[in-house]
């Protein structure tokens, strides 16, 4: 005869609201928490808006598409080994750069669960783009990490309903 396994028992036994729920509003609860804490992983920032070209600087626009796998992870970005953002899922980045060789690297941030890993994984260059100025670029971030230049027009449809990423603050 096979065993009844509760859902999540670890989750159930802690969350204060057990004794007053049933069996299915305890599930309804635990899926309920995790969606939270799955959305607080993503982009909170206005949707995509295409910057002013720049003259003098090429645009980059650094992006990562919301994916279920990975989406509670967030990396730091880093242009030329400065700090510009932290990339989650379903967010976009703005990056005006000066002409010439622009090298992004990524690291992966301390969250929940990711705490130990987060310690042991150095910092990698993902992907370094010759710029032009008054040009745009798109770059996609992948689970990996890994990034990749993609064409414009791709770019532009992939970015569609994005949202914004906030500069890096110490």
């Amino acid at each position: 005869m096979l065993k009844k396994i509760k859902p999540f028992p670890i989750i159930i036994k802690f969350l204060p609201v057990n004794h007053f729920l049933k069996e299915g509003s305890r599930r309804i609860a635990v899926i309920l928490v995790c969606l939270v804490l799955l959305a607080s992983c993503s982009a909170s920032g206005p949707r995509f808006l295409r910057e002013t070209p720049d003259t003098v600087k090429a645009n980059i626009y650094v992006y990562k598409v919301g994916r279920f796998v990975g989406s509670a992870n967030a990396w730091y970005l880093s242009a030329n080994g400065r700090r510009i953002t932290v990339v989650k899922n379903e967010g976009y980045f703005p990056f005006a750069a000066d002409p010439g060789n622009v090298t992004f690297s990524a690291k992966l941030r301390a969250g929940f669960g990711t705490l130990l890993l987060a310690a042991f994984i150095p910092e990698a260059e993902l992907i370094t783009i010759n710029v032009e100025p008054n040009k745009e670029y798109f770059v996609r971030f992948r689970l990996g990490p890994s990034m990749e230049l993609v064409p414009k027009e791709q770019g532009l449809k992939e970015i569609e309903g994005i949202r914004r990423l906030s500069p890096y603050k110490k």
